[in-house]
């Protein structure tokens, strides 16, 4: 909940799947202990904005990600499981003009480390990237298929990788951020949270309009169980 990704439907989901909770009141108990949480947070994001001297973590975060977005640097937040599956699904993002040169991302196992105080970012290259030696670039490309064309191009990607993470790493100190990298692009970067306020997501089927009753009732609370998607009913 604290990273602020989840709704409050997909919280008690969450809890449902993570405790294996599957009797026919489970929910019913779960919501109110759900609720009373996002209550708690929602107070607490108030208390810190109103007492804020500037941007937090979160803020300076998607700024920077604009920012990597104009640098032709596709970033995507809260992405996938792992990074395994982030590397292999990343390229269905792009654009269709295909213009993103890299790409930065975390998953959600990395989102669960948020209120630890750690973010690590994945990152990769598309390529091409201009500023290779050109001569790697000739020999990477060249027509005939030889040992020096692979070893080229393994060499022209782990440049691309590196001018990646440099560009992601650079942008998000520039931003304010605290962060941490060996410069390897075999490494993830590093991210030292200290404050970050990401808003709650909103359900409108849950919270309903705006000066509506949420959801149907007065608390939310029918809303939200109606919205709780449970397992093997996907």
């Amino acid at each position: 909940m604290f990273p602020g990704f989840l709704t409050r439907a997909e919280v008690v989901e969450a809890m449902l799947e993570y405790f294996d909770l599957t009797g026919p009141d489970d929910e019913r108990r779960v919501v109110p202990v759900v609720e009373e949480a996002w209550r708690a947070r929602e107070a607490e994001l108030r208390a810190a904005e109103a007492s804020a001297t500037g941007p937090d973590d979160h803020a300076r975060f998607e700024a920077a990600v604009a920012d990597l977005a104009r640098d032709t640097i596709l970033v995507r937040p809260d992405f996938t499981c792992c990074s395994t599956c982030g590397h292999d699904e990343i390229g269905d993002e792009r654009g269709p003009e295909r213009r993103e040169r890299g790409y930065a991302f975390f998953h959600r196992q990395d989102t669960e480390r948020i209120p630890d105080g750690t973010l690590f970012l994945a990152f990769g290259a598309f390529g091409p990237w201009p500023e290779v030696d050109p001569g790697i670039l000739a020999r990477a490309y060249a027509e005939a298929d030889t040992p020096d064309r692979a070893a080229a191009r393994r060499e022209a990607m782990d440049a691309w990788t590196t001018m990646t993470g440099q560009l992601v790493a650079g942008t998000l100190r520039r931003h304010g951020l605290d962060v941490a990298w060996s410069g390897s692009g075999e490494e993830r970067v590093l991210v030292h949270l200290r404050d970050w306020r990401r808003p709650l997501p909103a359900d409108p089927e849950v919270d309903g309009e705006p000066g509506g009753k949420p959801g149907g009732d007065t608390d939310g609370r029918r809303g939200l169980l109606g919205r709780v998607v449970r397992r093997g009913s996907r």
